[in-house]
């Protein structure tokens, strides 16, 4: 009682079995090779529910070689399964392979030809190797079990019976007969050695006696599945703690990588902010200290309107000198002919003269500036130079000339000059100055020939 009640419910289901069903004290099931199967306690159950209705078969453990020459261990149901034709109940010698995971996988039935029994060719259900193909198959689930698998087989082969009986002669008739049917009471199996147990009492009735017998065997075969199921059990409790170590190592390792991860964070959080605050403190450093971008012309912007309108002027006279050159590169190229050449050199030359003479105008009513830079030396004089020029030369000289010279001083100290003196101015006024610095530079005698 002390086994009985340390069992779950599809224990208790198989006591119950063969407790009500004596018929099968005869067959043998090996319970210790079922084990390694995924469902053993429905692979048992399902048997002795096919048992009531086809007692004729053996279960063994045998391997399965499939298509590709693959070995698998299945459980294989071996025997003949009755098949009502006209009335008549036939024997087919049948075999039920139940895979590794049955349930949940459809078990695979084939047609076995023995002696004179052979398979029919191009039936719709069973192929020339002998394998079954019935719908339930090809829509297994896990609530089918093998009652039903053999009421579709006695369904589909009452109507078309897949085996017929080959005889003797060459001529076989138009019709093909079905196998011939054994013995509707099958012979009793031989009696399997059992262990030895207490002879139960004499006086007990046939049926307690079988009843005795069949706890007895229950209570042997759940003594032996409890050790394999507590040896397995132990092997799972050892790999589960092993693996539970491993699991308490790696959360530890979890845990001080995070509180690395978060000390390396803050350290990092601090650094942006400090960088932050230097970004800020540079861009306003960078913002104070910007300048505005002074245009190339007002680095020395002119004083007043003269001396912009002068500027103006003198940039007009040698922009004009070089469109001159390229008038005489494009007639020495033969670019232009020699009228487009006159008539340019003849416009070009008349704005540079209206330019040269604006610039002589300007020249004498310029005020001087504060501190008037001493003269360029005077070029080479030149072959030919222009009129106005000559003129101012000699205005300058006979100026010069006319001029009396200064009576020497007499001896005195020399003054004390100021705390801030004035630097000294030209002797000779602005415009001619001006005048002559810019004879110097070729501006007033540029291309005048």
């Amino acid at each position: 009682l002390f086994f009985l009640s340390s069992f779950s419910f599809s224990f208790l289901l198989e006591f119950d079995w063969l407790q009500n069903l004596a018929p099968m004290a005869d067959l043998d099931i090996p319970f210790e090779q079922f084990q390694h199967f995924a469902s053993p306690d429905r692979i048992v159950a399902d048997i002795f529910q096919f048992y009531e209705s086809t007692p004729s078969f053996t279960v063994v453990v045998e391997k399965y070689i499939d298509e590709r020459g693959g070995e698998r261990d299945m459980v294989l149901l071996n025997g003949t399964f009755p098949i009502p034709i006209q009335s008549k109940m036939y024997h087919f010698p049948m075999r039920i392979w139940l895979p590794m995971n049955y349930p949940n996988v459809a078990p695979l039935v084939y047609c076995q030809a023995t002696g004179k029994i052979r398979i029919k060719y191009n039936h719709p259900q069973v192929d020339q190797t002998g394998k079954c193909h019935f719908n339930c198959l090809d829509t297994w689930t896990r609530q089918y079990n093998l009652l039903l698998l053999l009421k579709e087989i006695q369904t589909d082969f009452s109507t078309n019976t897949p085996m017929y009986t080959e005889k003797n002669n060459s001529a076989q008739s138009p019709q093909p007969r079905p196998p011939q049917p054994y013995p509707s009471q099958p012979q009793p199996y031989p009696p399997q050695p059992q262990p030895r147990y207490n002879a139960p009492n004499p006086n007990m009735s046939p049926t307690e006696q079988l009843r005795v017998s069949l706890l007895t065997q229950l209570n042997q075969k759940m003594r032996e599945r409890l050790i394999v199921h507590n040896t397995q059990m132990k092997s799972d409790i050892d790999q589960s703690m092993e693996e539970q170590r491993k699991l308490l190592d790696s959360q530890y390792q979890k845990e001080t990588l995070k509180i690395e991860l978060q000390q390396a964070n803050q350290s990092l959080d601090v650094s942006l902010k400090v960088m932050k605050e230097k970004n800020e403190t540079l861009g306003k450093m960078l913002e104070e200290r910007k300048q505005p971008e002074t245009p190339l012309d007002m680095l020395c912007p002119p004083e007043n309107c003269l001396s912009k309108q002068l500027m103006e002027q003198v940039a007009m006279v040698m922009a004009l000198d070089d469109c001159l050159y390229q008038l005489s590169e494009a007639h020495e190229n033969q670019q232009i002919t020699f009228d487009q050449y006159i008539r340019s050199v003849r416009k070009v030359s008349r704005d540079q003269f209206f330019c040269k003479a604006t610039i002589q105008k300007i020249l004498p009513i310029i005020p001087p500036p504060p501190y008037a830079p001493p003269p360029l030396p005077s070029p080479p004089p030149a072959s030919q130079s222009s009129p106005s020029c000559s003129s101012s030369s000699s205005s300058s000289s006979s100026s010069s000339s006319s001029s009396p010279a200064p009576a020497p001083a007499s001896p005195t100290p020399p003054p004390v000059p100021p705390p801030n003196p004035e630097p000294p101015q030209s002797a000779r006024p602005f415009s001619e100055s001006f005048s002559s610095s810019l004879s110097g530079f070729g501006l007033l005698s540029r291309h005048s020939s």
